[in-house]
């Protein structure tokens, strides 16, 4: 090749490097702002390290991406000179032949040498300058708009002053004797009367309102866990509602127990306690029999049509719950429909000998035998549940917190919590979940964080809110039964929830 040639390679090659150099960094500073911009207008940020990682990322692909593009190789120069100064190819000619030998190959060479000496001197074209300068005016602009920009951070409520006043402490005193003198176990009112003295000794210590209204939640949690998560309907009714068979049949169960729900009575005395379960029979008994009535109406065909095949497959639904994670051997609701599904059995086994009207009539009196033994077993564990809205509201009454700061009653049955039974919430609307990703927890449950004074989800403060939970409740004289129910409580929700064949539930 010849100098001049090589002269002009050697600018192409300038040429395309400052091109890059200047793109690839216009990206780089341009990618790094638009993040620090939407960071900020999302109320987020980072490490500030990340952002140079991003725009020395950036800078580094486009600018190279660019480079090889634009990189002047000896054809596409030829082909760059030949069109732009009207050459007829001869710079071309020169490239393509360049290791070749001949007396006219020189003579076209020495041609070619001339006719690009005899060039005139490039000029820089001012009216092309805003091209080259407009992507790093535009970069440039996005990054200081996210510099100056404010970071906006989340509104913290200033430190209201708390007193725990004589006031205060008589009310949480007469709910502790109010607690004593209800029907509850005396397993659950010493557990419960233990939470309720260790939350009141430690008011006595906090000064602000946001770490009482943390003191108070965190104890209404765990009474949650003690008088309504540890109940057996929710996890028996999961089990055996999962198919219209036998939905019916759970709906008996979660309806009996949870009927006080319906009403419009929010649950604040003692007297409206004493009051709902003096009337538990009927009102369980109510609720089960409204749905025994729709589920009894499978069963009313002959046994030609398939009358069997209904029976057995109700059998197999409902076999499920012989299972100790679903209930305890020996609870009294697990007793219950095991006895029903095993007498369904018995009279599966005589279809060959008895006419319909025998069948019938035998499934309808173990029916009602079932609905005589399954209201008995749900009318304590609605007690539980109705004794425990009356602890937790009557904490939140005491202390002014709005009912809508309360954690939800969570079974640990993570499809079943997804679907709200609290008449401020019906349709189960949430802004959380249970976590996604490499994390899944076992409850959908919010709690109150202290240091922002909000509702947030256990998947996203769990460990900060366990540390401040055991700090603030397990520093008092606990009965060992009330430790082992908050260590089951929060190991539901650090894992996702363990189905009753026993598989990991993480949708």
């Amino acid at each position: 090749m010849g100098t001049e040639f090589k002269k002009l390679k050697k600018k192409f090659l300038i040429d395309a490097i400052i091109k890059s150099v200047i793109i690839g960094v216009s990206a780089g500073l341009f990618a790094a702002g638009a993040v620090w911009l939407g960071l900020k207008l999302a109320e987020a940020d980072i490490n500030a390290g990340f952002y140079v990682l991003i725009g020395l990322g950036v800078a580094a692909a486009v600018g190279g991406v660019l480079f090889f593009i634009l990189r002047p190789s000896d054809t596409k120069i030829a082909k760059k000179l030949d069109r732009e100064n009207g050459l007829n190819e001869k710079i071309q000619t020169m490239v393509a032949f360049s290791g070749s030998e001949g007396e006219m190959l020189e003579l076209q060479r020495q041609d070619a040498s001339e006719k690009l000496s005899a060039l005139p001197k490039s000029k820089f074209d001012i009216k092309k300058l805003w091209q080259y300068i407009l992507i790093p005016v535009l970069a440039l602009a996005v990054f200081i708009t996210a510099a100056v920009i404010p970071q906006k951070k989340p509104d913290i409520p200033p430190d209201i002053p708390f007193e725990y006043t004589e006031r205060h402490k008589a009310a949480v005193e007469q709910l502790i004797e109010d607690v004593d003198k209800t029907s509850l176990s005396d397993t659950d009112k010493s557990s419960v009367t233990a939470l309720l003295r260790t939350m009141s000794g430690n008011l006595e210590k906090i000064k602000t309102e946001r770490e009482m209204k943390a003191a108070v939640i965190s104890a209404v949690a765990l009474i949650d866990v003690i008088l309504y998560t540890s109940n057996s309907f929710d996890n028996v009714a999961f089990a055996i509602g999962g198919d219209e068979k036998t939905e019916f049949l759970s709906a008996a169960i979660t309806e009996g127990v949870l009927f006080y729900k319906a009403s419009s009575v929010t649950v604040t005395t003692l007297e409206q306690v004493e009051a709902m379960e003096a009337g538990l029979d009927n009102s369980v008994g109510e609720k089960v029999d409204a749905a025994m009535d729709v589920f009894v109406q499978q069963y009313e065909i002959s046994v030609s049509e398939g009358l069997e095949d209904i029976l057995k497959e109700i059998n197999g639904l409902m076999a499920v719950v012989s299972n100790d994670k679903v209930a305890a051997e020996t609870d009294g609701l697990r007793i219950s429909v095991e006895k029903f599904y095993a007498a369904m059995n018995g009279i599966a086994e005589h279809f060959s000998t008895y006419d319909d009207e025998t069948v019938q009539t035998a499934i309808k009196q173990n029916i009602t035998a079932y609905k005589n033994e399954l209201v008995p077993a749900l009318v304590p564990q609605s007690y539980r549940c109705i004794a425990d809205e009356f602890v937790r509201r009557r904490t939140a009454q005491i202390f002014n917190i709005n009912a809508s700061e309360l954690p939800r009653q969570n079974s640990g049955v993570q499809e079943l919590d997804e679907k709200s039974d609290d008449p401020e919430n019906p349709d189960g609307t949430e802004n959380g979940g249970s976590g996604k990703g490499d994390s899944v927890f076992g409850s959908s449950e919010y709690v109150y964080d202290p240091d922002t004074g909000e509702l947030v989800p256990y998947g996203k403060y769990i460990n900060i809110y366990y540390a401040s939970m055991t700090e603030q409740l397990l520093n008092g004289e606990l009965p060992e039964n009330l430790k082992e129910a908050i260590k089951q409580y929060f190991s539901i929700l650090y894992s996702g929830t363990e189905e009753p064949d026993g598989e990991n539930k993480e949708e």
